[in-house]
C-alpha cells in the first residue's frame, strides 16, 4: 500500500499511530557465555527504551523504537520477526534502521554487563 506524504517514511500504513512505551523486544543472536560456569545465551529481551541509548547505533535505534512502540499493549513482548513481518517481510527495514547493527550493540552491552537498561538474557 503506498504511503501518504504526511506519514513517516519509516512506518508502513498498517502500523497504528498509538504509542505504548512499556514494550519489550525479543531477539535471537549468536550465543555468548556471560561468565565462567554459565550456560550460553542466545536470546535476549530488552525494554523499548534500551533502543534509545547512546551505545546503540543511532538513529537506527530510534527508528526501531518508533516501530516497536506503535499499536502495542503495555507489557507486550514483540519478537524481532514480528517487526520484520510488519515491514513487508523485511523489505522496509532500510527505511526504519539497521536491525543487525542495533541488536549487535545491545548484545555487546548485555554480554559486557555494562548495560544501563533493562535486559534479560535466556540460555
Amino acid at each position: 500500500m503506498p504511503q501518504s506524504q504526511s506519514q513517516s517514511q519509516s512506518q508502513p500504513d498498517s502500523i497504528p499511530a498509538t504509542r505504548t512505551e512499556n514494550v519489550l523486544l525479543l531477539f535471537a543472536h549468536e550465543p555468548y557465555h556471560p561468565g565462567p560456569g554459565t550456560r550460553e545465551v542466545n536470546t535476549t529481551v530488552i525494554s523499548a527504551a534500551s533502543l534509545l541509548y547512546a551505545q546503540v547505533h543511532q538513529p537506527d535505534g530510534v527508528g526501531i523504537h518508533d516501530l516497536l512502540t506503535r499499536g502495542r499493549r503495555p507489557g507486550e513482548i514483540v519478537p524481532l520477526s514480528t517487526l520484520t513481518h510488519e515491514l513487508d517481510g523485511g523489505a522496509l527495514w532500510p527505511q526504519v534502521g539497521d536491525w543487525e547493527a542495533v541488536t549487535s550493540d545491545l548484545v555487546t552491552s548485555c554480554a559486557a554487563a555494562t548495560a544501563t537498561h533493562s535486559a534479560w538474557a535466556f540460555p
